[in-house]
C-alpha cells in the first residue's frame, strides 16, 4: 500500500497499477495483500462428486430397521458419500400409494422429522410417474445415517422406505460469473448440477428447505474457510529490512455473508526496537524574507527526532493498517480456468494504534487511526500434481497489489515525519509462492508518502520513503474445506 507524494511518484504509482491491472485481465489468481488470506487452490468438483456412490450393508439397515419389521419396509435407498455442504438425491416412485396427506422422515440421531432429510413432491412426473424426490445432507465427513421415510395415505395406508447416507471431505463450488460473482442468485441446473431425472422445481425446493447450502458453500470455498465464521484462519509474520522489525499478523476472526462480502478482525504487532532518544516534539523555524526591508514572517513545521527504525516502522504501520483492524472485502471480479484464477474486490480498512514506534505515549482512550479505501487485485498459476490420487496442486504462484487512498491522525502523521499530511494514495505490489494451499512465501513493496525527520544519530535531518523498501513474509493459513455449518 502507498501514499504517492511527488508526481514522480503519482506516475510510477499508475504505472505499476496499469501493469497489476493488465496482468489481472490476461491471467489468474486469488491471494490477499500483506496481510490478507492465503490463495486457495481448486478443489473436489461438485458435479464428480455427486456421481459418487458406495452401498450400505443390509445388516446396518435391518438393525436401525428393528422397530419396524412388521412394516413392509422398501429399499434401501442409497445416497452414498456426499460431500460436506453439497446435497444428494433420490427418486421415490409413489404411483402406487395413493393420495399422501402425510410425509415424515426418522432418522438414525432420533430425529423427527429429520434435519439431514427432507422430501419434497415433483410438480412434474419423472419418467412418466408420480415422484417423491427425497435430499440427503450430511453433517460431517464421516458418519453414517440411516432414515426411515413414512408416507400416509388418506385411506390410513402407510408405506415405509428405509434410507441411508454417509458425509465425506467437502468439495468446492466454484464462481462463474466475472462480475460480482459471489452476490448473484444461483440457478438450479445452471450454477449447479441436478442428476438426471430430478425435477428442477423439486431441487430447488430442496435446496430452500436446507436453507441455500450451496450459496453458503460458494462463498466460503472462495475464501477458504470452514464456515460463514471462523477464527484463527492466518498466521504471518513479515519482516522489513529498513525497521529491523517483523509484523505478527492474525486473523483472529472472519464472517462472511452470503453476498460475498466478508469482514476480518485481525491484529499487527510489530516485534522491534525504537531509539530511546526518538523525540517529536523538536521543531525547525523557517523564516522567509519577502523583501529587504521587510520583517520576517516565521513559519513553523515541526520535524521529529527519530531513529531511521522507528521512522521505517511508523510507515509499515500505515502499510499494515495499524495494530488492530477490521477489513471489509467485496469481490467484483472473478475469473478462472483450469490452472489460473483471477480475482478484483474492493477493501475498507479501518485500523488503531496500541503500540509506540517514538518515545510518545499512545493512551487506549484515544489511539491514532489509519483508515484505507481501495482495490485489491490479484492472479495465480496453479502447478498440476503429479501425486497417485491427488487433485489438487501440488504448488502455485501469485502476483498482485493494492491500490487506494490512505487516511491517518494529524498528531500520528506530525510525530512520525509525514509533515501534518492526512491523506494519500496508497499502493503496494506482492508476488510469491503457495506451497500445498496453506504455506506462502512473498515479497511486497509499497509506495507512499515520503517522511522527513532529523536522525537522533547523526542530528542530521533526512527525507526518505520507507514504503519502498522490500519486505518478505511467510504465512499459513488454515486449510478451509468449504464446510457450510
Amino acid at each position: 500500500m502507498t501514499a504517492i507524494t511527488s508526481s514522480r511518484e503519482l506516475s510510477q504509482g499508475l504505472i505499476a497499477t496499469l501493469l497489476l491491472m493488465t496482468c489481472l485481465v490476461l491471467m489468474v489468481s486469488t491471494s490477499r495483500a500483506q496481510t490478507g488470506r492465503v490463495p486457495t487452490p481448486t478443489r473436489g468438483n461438485y458435479k464428480a462428486n455427486i456421481a459418487i456412490q458406495q452401498k450400505a450393508s443390509t445388516t446396518q439397515v435391518n438393525k436401525f430397521l428393528q422397530f419396524d419389521e412388521h412394516l413392509d419396509t422398501k429399499g434401501p435407498y442409497d445416497f452414498g458419500s456426499i460431500g460436506l455442504g453439497l446435497m444428494g438425491f433420490q427418486i421415490i416412485d409413489i404411483s402406487s400409494v395413493g393420495k399422501i396427506t402425510n410425509i415424515d422422515i426418522k432418522d438414525s440421531n432420533d430425529a423427527s422429522p429429520s434435519p439431514l432429510f427432507k422430501a419434497e413432491l415433483g410438480e412434474k412426473n419423472c419418467n412418466s410417474n408420480p415422484c417423491l424426490i427425497v435430499g440427503f445432507m450430511p453433517s460431517d465427513d464421516h458418519s453414517v445415517v440411516h432414515a426411515t421415510l413414512t408416507i400416509t395415505t388418506d385411506s390410513g395406508k402407510t408405506s415405509v422406505y428405509a434410507l441411508i447416507g454417509r458425509g465425506s471431505a467437502a468439495a468446492c463450488l466454484p464462481a462463474k460469473s466475472l462480475f460480482f460473482p459471489l452476490s448473484r442468485g444461483m440457478a438450479v441446473g445452471a450454477d449447479f448440477p441436478v442428476p438426471d431425472g430430478v425435477p428442477t422445481e423439486a431441487a430447488a425446493r430442496l435446496y430452500k428447505d436446507f436453507g441455500d447450502p450451496l450459496k453458503k458453500l460458494l462463498v466460503n470455498c472462495f475464501y477458504s474457510t470452514n464456515g460463514l465464521f471462523s477464527y484463527f484462519n492466518q498466521f504471518q509474520s513479515i519482516y522489513n529490512a529498513a525497521s529491523g522489525s517483523t509484523t505478527l499478523n492474525a486473523q483472529l476472526g472472519s464472517l462472511n455473508f452470503t453476498n460475498g462480502m466478508q469482514i476480518t478482525v485481525g491484529t499487527n504487532p510489530q516485534v522491534g526496537s525504537s531509539s530511546s532518544s526518538s523525540n517529536p516534539s523538536t521543531a525547525v523555524s523557517v523564516f522567509r524574507s519577502f523583501r529587504s526591508n521587510a520583517m520576517p514572517a516565521a513559519s513553523v513545521s515541526t520535524i521529529p527526532t527519530l531513529s531511521a527504525a522507528s521512522a521505517a516502522q511508523a510507515a509499515q504501520n500505515v502499510i499494515n493498517g495499524g495494530t488492530v483492524y477490521a477489513e471489509d472485502l467485496f469481490p467484483v471480479f472473478f475469473k478462472s480456468s483450469t490452472y489460473s484464477v483471477a480475482t478484483l474486490s474492493t477493501a475498507i480498512k479501518e485500523g488503531v494504534d496500541l503500540q509506540k514506534f517514538n518515545n510518545t505515549s499512545i493512551t487506549a482512550s484515544n489511539p491514532p487511526t489509519h483508515t484505507f479505501v481501495g482495490l485489491e487485485g490479484y492472479f495465480q498459476l496453479t502447478s498440476s500434481n503429479d501425486a497417485a490420487n491427488s487433485s489438487d496442486p501440488a504448488g502455485s504462484i501469485f502476483l498482485g497489489g493494492s491500490y487506494g487512498y490512505s487516511l491517518m491522525n494529524h498528531s500520528y502523521s506530525i510525530q512520525n515525519g509525514f509533515g501534518g499530511r492526512v491523506n494519500s494514495q496508497i499502493a503496494q505490489v506482492s508476488a510469491g509462492i503457495l506451497l500445498n494451499g496453506v504455506v506462502k512465501i512473498a515479497a511486497y513493496r509499497g509506495f507512499g508518502p515520503s517522511q522527513s525527520y532529523i536522525d537522533s544519530t547523526s542530528m542530521a535531518q533526512r527525507t526518505v520513503n520507507n514504503f519502498r523498501t522490500w519486505s518478505i513474509a511467510i504465512s499459513y493459513q488454515k486449510s478451509g474445506a468449504g464446510k457450510t455449518k
